[in-house]
């Protein structure tokens, strides 16, 4: 095993429920993705996973095509697991997919007039995390950040929109260092979460359009400077007008 292997101490479960054992595999192995223990483009072996966790391959295997689905690994048809590579231009069309989804799933969610407390629930259980210095924690902060802007898509009643922010954001995951996460950026997003979230109470579309894409923008400016610009720029008319 490598340095990084023997070094890497699997973060329990974060949740009350106990988890099946597939569910536990991945969210250990995505932590060790996104902590560094493995790059892009490295290969995984799942007997070596198998016995860094403790546990047999079968719920190595499904965790691994878990995590294919969400964009974090690649399985070739030679049946070798890569951690993906996310290409040089790939952030550009990634970030402005998100923008783009982003602020017509808020604006659906504005229109249909639907509850948000499932939201406002995500962000309490952030804001729990903000100062959690260890990888199972920081990861946890983003998984749930994940399912902040999933559930935005998914309270609008847009499954495919939901799916498709899911993979997005998690294919930039690749790009972003967990010790880049620090407190003051985590409540920055907290900060960002609630503007958008007054916006969703206020019902005004044109705000809710504001407050998500200054979001995105101010995500892309931490962690993709390049291309914070480009999204500034970047024209998104309302589909329903």
């Amino acid at each position: 095993m490598s340095d990084a292997e023997l070094s890497f101490t699997p973060p329990p479960w974060p949740h009350d429920s106990k988890p099946v054992a597939y569910e536990l595999v991945a969210f250990q192995l995505r932590t060790a993705i996104l902590a560094g223990v493995y790059r892009p483009g490295d290969a995984i072996l799942r007997g070596r996973v198998a016995k860094l966790l403790g546990v047999s391959l079968t719920p190595v295997r499904e965790a691994m095509r878990t995590l294919e689905a969400e964009g974090l690994l690649r399985i070739t048809p030679q049946l070798t697991v890569l951690v993906d590579v996310v290409h040089r231009d790939e952030p550009r069309e990634l970030l402005a997919a998100t923008l783009i989804l982003e602020t017509y799933a808020a604006r659906e969610l504005t229109a249909r007039g639907r509850d948000i407390g499932e939201l406002e629930s995500l962000q309490r259980s952030m804001r729990e995390l903000v100062a959690d210095p260890s990888p199972g924690g920081r990861v946890r902060f983003v998984d749930l950040d994940v399912a902040f802007h999933r559930g935005i898509a998914r309270l609008a009643g847009l499954a495919n929109v939901e799916l498709l922010l899911g993979r997005l954001r998690n294919r930039t995951r690749i790009l972003v260092s967990l010790d880049e996460l620090t407190e003051e950026r985590r409540a920055v997003v907290l900060d960002e979460h609630e503007a958008v979230l007054s916006a969703l109470r206020s019902r005004d579309p044109a705000a809710v359009a504001d407050a998500v894409r200054m979001h995105v923008v101010n995500r892309a400016g931490r962690w993709f400077k390049d291309h914070a610009d480009y999204l500034r720029t970047l024209e998104i008319d309302d589909p329903r007008t």
